[in-house]
């Protein structure tokens, strides 16, 4: 029709067409174009319009973004001259808004050597948003069902993990209307657990240790790595350890051995290849073999035990009291070593497998392993929220200061990217128990003083 025009109201979302200036509004939630098509009285002369007010308004009620295409809706009104019914077509597409989720990653927690300083860092980028027709609209991300946190489309984001396991992040975008818009991706976790290094073995760079997360088995594989003296003063052997302070024990089973050689435990002062340490493994069917060294750069002293089955392996250091025990089912232990070397108060405890030639190769399986802190740490398993070391708005593990360090009485936490969320400040030893933990139902000042008088002299992680 001439004269029609086409015009966006310009205090809310509703479109008019102005017919011989008596309009008609149609609101239309989730339409970003409008074509309209009148189909006027028989004779063409416009007058059908002439019933209509200025006020008329037609607002169907359907949500017509709940699925994309060209849409219509047809609006027949009676006009007050005789005979003249006018139908009008208002047509318009449907773009849904769209949302593309970074692709699954996997990515690897890395130990710093004898410590529990453990991280994995997933890094990607935010999705573009393509513009719908109710802007503005939000997207937010949460991590394992976790709180949503908003962030813009487009930047670049880093998660950091602290235990290993699957992880799905989550996109949610929500229009002005209330319309959403989800996606979803994995972070798989993998490597060892927190706590645990492999530093290539012991005077073996020939040696790998990999965990499975389904079995909680870990699988260490030596090759060429073997004593490489008859006198023994230097050792060859694979060794995947955690750091041990003051007294405490480790326990596991050997579940496999392919090769001729020895797995077990070990206690040692250094990962040197001379270092003082003692150690206790079986061949995984009839022997088990205890080794000894008391001054580093001395040969070890070994004595291979005629022993049946007796896979369950367990070492103990009390003071300077280093125990080796052994075990058909974990249950009930028979002694087999006990001997007294003066060490550090931290020594590093661990699995160990080596051949007794240095040609060949040796896998070893073990299984049920107990180690100070792991447990403690979540180490072994989980896609929990506690797992999850930071989210981005660029937290990371150095935008949180304490002060002083090292300290006395008082520690100051600097948690200045966190200001209204709520918080848990948990307190570990290096053994990863947890000496102390305050709960904040909301961070409140950028400076939380902590009082840590109650602490023994040593190291610990916040």
């Amino acid at each position: 029709m001439a004269g029609d025009v086409l015009d966006a109201n310009a205090d809310g979302p509703d479109y008019r067409t102005d017919l011989d200036a008596n309009v008609v509004r149609l609101r239309i939630k989730g339409a970003i174009s409008v074509a309209v098509g009148a189909y006027n009285s028989g004779d063409g002369s416009g007058d059908c319009f002439g019933g209509f007010s200025d006020n008329t308004v037609l607002a169907p009620s359907r949500n017509w973004s709940s699925s994309a295409g060209t849409k219509s809706v047809g609006v027949t009104v009676a006009s007050d001259v005789d005979g003249c019914m006018v139908t009008d077509f208002y047509s318009f597409e449907v773009v849904p808004t769209m949302l593309a989720c970074p692709a699954n990653q996997t990515i690897t927690l890395i130990t710093n050597p004898g410590s529990f300083d453990c991280l994995a860092e997933a890094t990607f980028i935010h999705p573009m948003v393509v513009p719908g027709p109710c802007d503005p609209a939000v997207l937010t991300i949460s991590v394992d069902g976790g709180a949503a946190e908003e962030v813009i489309p487009g930047e670049s984001y880093t998660a950091m993990f602290i235990a290993l396991g699957t992880f799905t992040v989550t996109y949610n975008l929500e229009d002005a209307v209330g319309n959403t818009t989800t996606c979803s991706f994995d972070i798989t976790v993998d490597g060892l657990p927190c706590g645990l290094a492999d530093n290539g073995g012991v005077g073996c760079e020939g040696s790998t240790t990999t965990f499975d997360q389904n079995t909680a088995s870990f699988t260490l594989t030596a090759t060429d790595c073997a004593p490489n003296t008859m006198l023994y003063t230097e050792d060859g052997t694979a060794f995947v350890f955690t750091k041990l302070c003051g007294d405490g024990e480790i326990t596991t089973q050997v579940t496999g051995l392919n090769g001729t050689g020895f797995a077990g435990l070990m206690l040692r002062e250094t990962d040197a290849p001379n270092a003082k340490k003692i150690a206790l493994g079986t061949n995984n069917v009839d022997r088990l073999r205890k080794e000894v060294r008391v001054i580093d750069g001395y040969p070890s002293s070994a004595a291979e035990i005629i022993s049946f089955s007796q896979f369950w392996i367990r070492v103990v250091r009390s003071g300077d009291t280093f125990s080796g025990f052994a075990s058909t089912d974990g249950i009930f232990w028979q002694p087999y070593l006990s001997q007294t070397i003066i060490m550090g108060d931290c020594v590093l405890a661990g699995l160990y497998t080596y051949s007794e030639k240095p040609s060949n190769g040796v896998t070893a399986t073990f299984t049920d392993v107990s180690m100070p802190g792991l447990a403690n740490l979540g180490g072994f398993a989980g896609s929990s929220q506690d797992n999850l070391q930071g989210l981005s708005r660029g937290l990371s593990l150095e935008s949180i200061k304490i002060f002083p360090n090292p300290a006395r009485n008082l520690i100051t936490l600097h948690l200045d990217q966190l200001i209204g969320e709520a918080a848990t400040i948990r307190i570990f030893d290096m053994n990863g128990q947890i000496m102390q933990q305050i709960e904040l139902d909301t961070v409140e000042d950028t400076i939380v003083p902590v009082s840590v008088e109650q602490l023994t002299t040593g190291t610990y992680i916040v």
